[in-house]
């Protein structure tokens, strides 16, 4: 006898999620029994609550220790670096290498970047360049007018472009 199990998937960005999961453990109403998110603080934070389950995959050993929780209430699947980029072809081959080089004349007009509150990775790389450069690197970077995009994959493909 064949069974079928129904899979319910819902995709969205890790900000909508994890409210949406705050919400739902704080009514008792929580829906997902597995989350994927990029937040790794959110499944710190739920197992202080209590909200998770201790689970170990296969290879779990294997997984770096600052990529999981040691009692496997978490464990990361992926690393994404975001990074300054440039198209080789559009440059002289000498494209940016800092943040500070971000705001060389040279690259006015030609800046694509997430909005910092549209993906919390961008938004906490955005924090960590104000901590080290202050707002003021803030004020003369949108003053090389930067093309703001959705999404963390539109930059990269307009750079491509």
């Amino acid at each position: 006898m064949q069974q079928t199990l129904a899979v319910d998937m819902v995709v969205d960005y890790s900000k909508f999620h994890d409210a949406r999961i705050d919400y739902q453990l704080g009514t008792d109403s929580l829906v997902a029994d597995v989350v994927q998110l990029q937040t790794l603080q959110d499944f710190d934070r739920w197992r202080q609550q209590g909200a998770l389950l201790r689970y170990k995959p296969a290879g779990f050993g294997q997984v770096h220790p600052s990529l999981k929780d040691a009692d496997g209430y978490w464990t990361a699947i992926f690393v994404d670096a975001f990074s300054i980029i440039y198209n080789n072809r559009a440059t002289d081959g000498s494209g940016p290498k800092s943040a500070t080089d971000l705001l060389d004349p040279r690259w006015r007009n030609g800046i694509v970047s997430t909005y910092p509150n549209d993906d919390d990775a961008v938004l906490f790389l955005y924090e960590r360049t104000v901590n080290a450069h202050g707002w003021q690197w803030i004020e003369k970077f949108v003053k090389q007018g930067i093309t703001w995009v959705r999404g963390t994959q539109e930059p990269a493909d307009q750079v491509e472009s």
